[in-house]
């Protein structure tokens, strides 16, 4: 059954993301940075002004935590989720809540090596059971997201 969640969940945001070497960006999906003293600072990919998301990251500024959405179909046990840009990469094992968001989520350090390479270079790439995909790049929104989050 995981399996097929996770396929699913690949499937979905390789679609939507439809941004790899080669590959060209979905219409309407980009980058979008928000910080409000309430929600903390959120960097996302979708189409703007909606809910249709494929990743958000949110933190706290300087709480040192990243927490990582990847939207699709919810799965009911921890999912191997790798993450990766300018060379590196951090494993972590993604979870669902339960809470009716179809997204597997992970917290990840903000200061793991995969957002160094993601502050320089504004690429992010992800895997969930040996499925890839990429997201172009942030641009210079990935460099202020990941500093805001470092403590």
């Amino acid at each position: 059954m995981t399996r097929r969640i996770a396929a699913s969940l690949i499937a979905a945001l390789m679609l939507a993301a439809c941004a790899h070497e080669g590959g060209s960006v979905a219409p309407g999906m980009t980058w979008s940075l928000t910080s409000t003293k309430e929600e903390g600072s959120k960097l996302g990919y979708g189409a703007p002004d909606t809910d249709d998301l494929v990743l958000m990251l949110v933190c706290q500024p300087k709480s040192g935590q990243v927490q990582v959405w990847l939207m699709g179909p919810a799965a009911e046990k921890p999912t191997p989720l790798v993450l990766s840009s300018g060379g590196r990469a951090a494993r972590v094992d993604g979870r669902s809540d339960g809470d009716g968001y179809e997204a597997l989520h992970a917290t990840v350090p903000a200061s793991d090596a995969v957002f160094t390479g993601f502050a320089s270079t504004g690429t992010l790439g992800f895997s969930v059971e040996g499925r890839r995909g990429s997201l172009p790049g942030a641009g210079a929104n990935a460099h202020k997201f990941v500093e805001s989050c470092r403590s």
